[in-house]
């Protein structure tokens, strides 16, 4: 079967839907794995802790979501 490419649907899918407002999480937006989750339900120890840097937020990585939000009709100013 065709898996789609994850978690970039996910995004694509978060900003096409008819909300005002698409709130995308920073892991999702630099395609980060588990290692990068914010918590684990259920657990008490080692939640809270990751920290994005701006290094982390590629050229490539801002033009891919750069596209996605315009693609999405949510980019309301110009560059």
């Amino acid at each position: 079967s065709d898996m789609p490419d994850m978690p970039a649907a996910l995004v694509r899918l978060a900003l096409h839907t008819k909300a005002n407002l698409s709130m995308i999480p920073m892991q999702d937006i630099l395609q980060l794995d588990e290692k990068a989750r914010m918590n684990t339900p259920g657990t008490l120890e080692n939640n809270w802790v990751w920290r994005f840097a701006w290094q982390q937020l590629t050229p490539q990585l801002k033009a891919l979501f750069g596209q996605a939000v315009q693609q999405s009709g949510r980019a309301t100013c110009a560059n």
